[in-house]
């Protein structure tokens, strides 16, 4: 089982500074189902899913409503450490 969460933040670079940062709710995805929204903001799920059929998958049903709440959070794996996205030069 996958789980997921939405953050207030855009992830940065691997080995960056750790930020501050905002989480939902877990949201418990067992077939996998949203895993190609992945890195994502709330409003772009919504219309990549206004382009298929939801009305089967209660997991993508249920997804739909976060996004709504959620138009510009950013959807990443449940304990995915959020980082800074400064480039030092």
């Amino acid at each position: 089982m996958n789980n997921y969460r939405f953050y207030s933040r855009r992830n940065g670079y691997i080995g960056g500074v750790s930020v501050r940062y905002y989480e939902s709710s877990l949201i418990h995805d067992a077939k996998h189902t949203t895993d190609r929204f992945v890195n994502k903001s709330g409003r772009e799920i919504v219309d990549s899913l206004k382009k298929i059929n939801i009305n089967e998958c209660e997991t993508l049903i249920n997804l739909a409503e976060l996004c709504e709440k959620y138009p510009t959070w950013f959807y990443y794996p449940d304990k995915t450490i959020i980082t800074d996205m400064r480039i030092f030069l």
